[in-house]
């Protein structure tokens, strides 16, 4: 007799067990035949799911402009273009860099907008996506002296001129009211009170945002999931190989746009690869591409998501760097700076739905913080 006998563990065999895993899989199909919602329900769905994801993109707009705001103000801070900028007091300075951050803002009203839009649609919303466009919203107002204006088609112009009103309200009203602060030297402490509170508020609409996207995900009737299944089941080995392809688009997708981002900016230049007399081709480019995509998708049991992200974040640092310069790929020319906020809006579309698209097809958990968490729920781990 054997040890595991001795010890009560009975064995099964391997196709006891998926005679066992059919009998359940047949079980669901009949149990979601006979309890299939009606139409009415899935009308219901519909309207909850639109009605949530509307308020996920004002939330998310709001915040990205919140975020965009604080960094125009650090922005016009640092800017060190200013005349006799030693001999103007603290409270001066301070002043000088708020004051005009409305107005400057308002240009970008139809831009953040839709980086808003873009978050909501997303099917699946992934974290470090929205903390990707708060963080890319804070550094665009930090750079926006340097960055290309917004296109103004007819639609643009008018949300523009409508946003434009209140920051010339705040651009004529704020300086009165920071004249009359006396001493002056508290100037700089209600700004950077103001500028906490503004923070708070942009983590707030943040949060909701987010969990506004995750709660819809619940609407819709599905069938049940087996109850086998399990976050470290393995996939099948084709299917992790034909998310290989999707994952490589991906990237060579993400690096094209990049390039061309940063090459529509001033001051981008190209340099060899690894040495100045050295340039990879395009072809290497794609056969390390490929390399990367094989090894985050082919091993078990699902591939790493946390290496894709990781890639993607890569190449966002590398490409937008001051500090390096551009690796010649075809199609990456520099382009003009009209371009520069269509091919924004084209790169965070295509990582969305591109990352979307490899969540579903390799069936990785989404991870849910805390914040967006309802009571009682089960969050799939990592």
């Amino acid at each position: 007799m054997s040890g595991a006998a001795e010890a009560g563990v009975s064995y099964e065999s391997p196709g006891a067990f998926r005679a066992r895993h059919r009998l359940r899989k047949r079980q669901a199909r009949l149990y979601w035949r006979l309890e299939r919602p009606r139409l009415p329900k899935y009308v219901r769905a519909v309207v909850g799911i639109v009605a949530c994801r509307v308020l996920a993109a004002i939330s998310a707009s709001l915040a990205i402009t919140l975020f965009a705001a604080l960094g125009i103000a650090a922005g016009n801070l640092g800017y060190p273009r200013w005349p006799g900028l030693k001999s103007i007091e603290h409270s001066r300075v301070v002043s000088l860099a708020v004051v005009p951050v409305a107005l400057q803002l308002s240009r970008w009203i139809p831009v953040l907008i839709v980086f808003g839009i873009i978050l909501a649609a997303i099917p699946r919303p992934q974290l470090w996506i929205f903390r990707l466009t708060m963080l890319g919203a804070l550094g665009f107002g930090y750079y926006q002296r340097h960055l290309p204006p917004v296109p103004s088609p007819a639609v643009t112009t008018y949300i523009a001129r409508k946003a434009a009103v209140p920051g010339r309200w705040i651009n004529i009203h704020l300086p009165l009211y920071l004249n009359q602060v006396k001493p002056q030297s508290y100037v700089p402490a209600i700004l950077f009170g103001a500028a906490l509170l503004i923070a708070v508020f942009a983590h707030g609409f943040y949060r909701d945002a987010y969990s506004l996207s995750v709660r819809t995900l619940r609407f819709f009737p599905r069938p049940p999931r087996n109850r086998s299944h399990s976050v470290f089941s393995r996939l099948s080995q084709a299917r992790r190989l034909t998310a290989v392809p999707v994952a490589a688009g991906l990237l060579l997708a993400d690096l094209w746009l990049l390039q061309s981002v940063r090459s529509s900016l001033p001051n981008a230049r190209y340099q060899a690869f690894i040495t100045t007399h050295s340039q990879m081709p395009a072809a290497g480019w794609v056969l390390l591409v490929l390399v990367g995509a094989f090894v985050v998708c082919t091993p078990g049991p699902r591939g790493y998501r946390r290496l894709l992200i990781t890639l993607l974040l890569v190449l966002v640092a590398a490409a937008l760097s001051g500090y390096v310069y551009l690796v010649r790929l075809p199609g990456s020319t520099p382009g003009s700076g009209h371009d520069f906020w269509l091919l924004v809006i084209i790169y965070l579309v295509v990582t969305g739905l591109g990352f979307d698209l490899l969540t579903a097809w390799l069936d990785w958990p989404l991870r849910i913080p805390l914040f967006a968490r309802t009571a009682g729920e089960r969050i799939t781990p990592l």
